[in-house]
């Protein structure tokens, strides 16, 4: 859910997350590029637009919504394609997903609070 709660952040500048797209715009082949950043260096993932559902039109994984907007789920398959799959893609820092999808450095500070955890 890592990557999922970056996106949400992110998503708060949509120029942010349009960066992320170099397909900008939906397609009859249904195949879409995306950049992200590993180590602060690009990497483009092609993906196609089939999703993994529980049937009918469930998605498995990041759900479209009210909007009907396909961008978060193409966001999260591609990184997780990137990754490796969704089960390799699972578990993780918000800062690494922050980092993942804009490519810059970030650093997270614990409060004395926090660090008891």
């Amino acid at each position: 859910c890592y990557i999922l709660a970056a996106m949400g952040a992110v998503s708060e500048f949509p120029e942010l997350i349009e960066d992320v797209f170099i397909t900008d715009q939906k397609n009859d082949a249904g195949i879409y590029k995306l950049r992200f950043f590993i180590r602060g260096k690009p990497w483009v993932v092609t993906i196609d637009d089939e999703m993994l559902t529980y049937g009918g039109d469930t998605l498995n994984f990041a759900m479209i919504g009210e909007s009907k907007n396909l961008w978060a789920p193409l966001v999260e398959k591609a990184f997780a394609k990137m990754k490796g799959n969704y089960a390799t893609a699972n578990g993780g820092f918000v800062p690494n997903g922050l980092r993942s999808l804009v490519g810059c450095p970030i650093t997270d500070y614990l409060s004395e609070e926090q660090s008891s955890y």
